[in-house]
């Protein structure tokens, strides 16, 4: 959410200027949001826990496969950085990490990241593993493909290889 529309003011209260420009980013009614307990102070509106979540899951039922890519995005860079600190491997021969014990932020951060794929529902999650695995593949095979390339180069076609990298560019950038 665009930090100029409302932001985390202090620890789970949300403070916004334009409350019913939040209520139509969220898809949910201002009335319905200042329920659960939001006051106006000054020319700002405070709205508590109970609102954040209900403005969280309005947004993961209207456009869940935006949030499912975000969710996706953040677990893949903690796991890149668990994995890069050597929270889940061993430090060389002197020490090594339990995974009895992991890092708790991480495992913290894994229990939320389910709660919001829950939020968006099944059939949305349903179709966005589909997707995923469909880009997944996609990707494999352009490994493949720029590894075969490189070897056809390696031989005396670098000619073909050339045109043939050419049309592989062309036709991933109508597509992606």
């Amino acid at each position: 959410m665009d930090g100029a529309l409302a932001y985390d003011r202090s620890h789970g209260i949300l403070r916004t200027s334009n409350l019913q420009a939040l209520g139509e980013f969220a898809q949910v009614a201002p009335s319905v949001l200042l329920a659960s307990g939001g006051f106006e102070e000054a020319e700002y509106t405070y709205l508590p826990w109970p609102a954040m979540q209900t403005i969280a899951v309005a947004k993961c039922r209207s456009s869940p496969a935006v949030v499912l890519d975000m969710v996706e995005r953040d677990a893949n860079a903690w796991g890149e950085m668990a994995a890069g600190f050597g929270y889940y491997r061993p430090f060389g021969n002197r020490q090594t990490i339990d995974l009895e014990q992991p890092f708790p932020e991480y495992e913290t951060q894994k229990l939320a990241w389910d709660v919001v794929r829950n939020w968006c529902g099944e059939t949305a999650l349903d179709q966005w593993s589909e997707l995923a695995r469909v880009r997944g593949d996609n990707a494999r095979l352009m490994e493949i493909l720029e590894r075969a390339l490189a070897q056809l180069e390696n031989t005396d076609k670098k000619y073909h290889a050339a045109r043939l990298r050419g049309e592989v560019r062309r036709t991933v950038g109508r597509t992606s």
